[in-house]
């Protein structure tokens, strides 16, 4: 694999000052240890089909670091302008959107759920106490599963929908901070029945467009050369397309390259950029809830908007990471030190793990003039033998969740014929219209978006898996004596319809 490897160190303004000095040397070590680290981990086996990180600091041109395939159907080199999918650090984009639209007097943060659904009610919470800015900072005590699983696999609920879904499935969890995707999803949802106009075009009129971020987007299908999903079995790998629009959301729906992170993460150091005034960054930086906290192995203390407020050898910073099956990503900031990283990889190979090294180490040295960096061999080493210990671990849950007793071996063989009694279309209140189709002699069941192999285990019980790393979840039809009436998947039951 090819990698391209930029260390564009020219400055856009004067040096002046030992500390600025000392910071400028400290930037230009860190980014070539970084980039030495990560180059030294892209020979493991198993290590992402790309990696890219960037490296940011004002007047200065970011530092790019990307090796390998987009893609491993196609072969096609991934670059500094190949979007990746970056899962939750979304949550950021949205966060600064926010507060900036706050500040302009366009949805106020510090409005509650029944300013913008005047007629919710919730089932053991007061809606009119929940604020867009708990929500954000996932303070508010509510949780909805049906809500939070379907917006990321299956479909994209419509905003005007959100205040039956809200009604129906929300209900109150124990007081104080929980990390999930409702708050966002809610956030996204209050947006467009406020305005009339879908997050997506906010998004990208407030904080895309005026960063020139042009191969940062909420769509997929706007940008080509994106970096598929990439799943390791041991011996080769499986690359799937990315989400497809309809799961794009407000708590993880972008795509953004390494040359357009370079771009956000000099905007959030600098606290300032065309058309977004430092107001904005400095809410959408500051922390709204204590919450002491390990992220693999960074210490964080609280949740701003979007962001961690984390530390380490004394330097404040602000973190976010995010994952998706075939995808992981981190970065972050840090104002004081006047510097930011961000690194992303087309697959979950121990690329999260590997990312908060990467972090750790770039904010260490930059943090501390006599810090040393790790040495290179042990790093490398040390990170493939997680990835064999996981891709290991992976084989024995799919081996033993594969010789549970309720398979009976296997040894089920239907023809088409006993197969064709269970096609049609099933209903679940909370989760929407499946179908099971047979195609090629097999059974497909389709939530929206998601769809899974039904493989024959006994009579009525299927192992539903999305693909060959997937351990099976059971799918159980029932019968009367009008034949199959309903099925249950993993306990959400779907009724048959007519």
């Amino acid at each position: 694999m090819k990698s391209v490897l930029s260390f564009l160190l020219a400055t856009t303004a004067l040096v002046t000052g030992g500390e600025v000095a000392a910071r400028t040397d400290r930037f230009d070590v860190a980014t070539a240890a970084v980039a030495e680290l990560a180059g030294a981990t892209r020979g493991t086996p198993g290590a992402a089909p790309a990696l890219a990180v960037v490296m940011a600091a004002p007047g200065r041109t970011p530092v790019v670091y990307v090796d390998g395939v987009a893609d491993t159907r196609t072969g096609a080199a991934a670059g500094p302008d190949t979007p990746f999918y970056i899962a939750s650090m979304t949550k950021a984009y949205v966060g600064l959107m926010a507060a900036e639209l706050d500040r302009r007097g366009v949805f106020d943060l510090d409005a509650s759920l029944t300013d913008v659904w005047p007629d919710l009610t919730i089932q053991g919470a007061e809606p009119s106490t929940i604020t867009f800015r708990q929500l954000l900072s996932h303070q508010a005590a509510i949780e909805n599963d049906p809500l939070t699983f379907r917006t990321a696999y299956t479909d994209e609920v419509p905003a005007g929908d959100y205040d039956e879904t809200l009604a129906m499935w929300t209900r109150p969890r124990e007081t104080g901070f929980r990390y999930d995707n409702l708050g966002y999803l809610i956030y996204g949802a209050a947006l467009e029945v406020r305005t009339g106009r879908h997050w997506r075009t906010w998004l990208d009129e407030i904080i895309l467009q005026p960063l020139a971020m042009n191969r940062t987007a909420a769509s997929v299908s706007r940008l080509s050369g994106a970096a598929a999903a990439g799943q390791w079995t041991g011996e080769q790998w499986i690359s799937t397309d990315v989400k497809p629009d309809s799961l794009m959301h407000a708590a993880g729906g972008l795509m953004a390259s390494p040359a357009d992170l370079g771009r956000w993460l000099q905007a959030n150091v600098e606290g300032q950029a065309v058309e977004l005034p430092a107001a904005a960054f400095q809410v959408a930086h500051q922390s709204q809830i204590a919450v002491v906290a390990d992220q693999d192995g960074i210490p964080c203390d609280g949740y701003a908007l979007g962001w961690r407020t984390c530390a380490l050898k004394g330097a404040p910073f602000l973190l976010h990471g995010g994952g998706y099956t075939g995808a992981r990503s981190q970065m972050a900031v840090a104002p004081g030190l006047g510097v930011g990283i961000a690194v992303v990889a087309n697959s979950e190979t121990m690329t999260g793990y590997l990312a908060s090294r990467l972090v750790e180490t770039f904010i260490t040295l930059m943090a501390d003039p006599d810090a040393s960096a790790p040495d290179v061999a042990t790093f490398a080493a040390d990170y493939a033998d997680k990835v064999a210990t996981q891709t290991r671990g992976r084989r024995k849950q799919l081996a033993d969740r594969r010789a549970e007793a309720q398979w009976a071996g296997w040894m089920w063989r239907p023809d088409a014929a006993v197969l064709q009694a269970y096609v049609g279309r099933y209903r679940s209140a909370e989760l929407g219209e499946a179908e099971v189709l047979l195609k090629d002699g097999s059974l497909i069941l389709r939530l929206g978006e998601m769809a899974v192999s039904l493989e024959p285990a006994v009579s009525d019980l299927f192992g539903a898996s999305a693909d060959v790393l997937d351990r099976p979840d059971p799918v159980r039809f029932e019968r009367t004596g009008r034949g199959v009436t309903a099925v249950d998947w993993d306990g959400d039951r779907f009724e048959r319809l007519p």
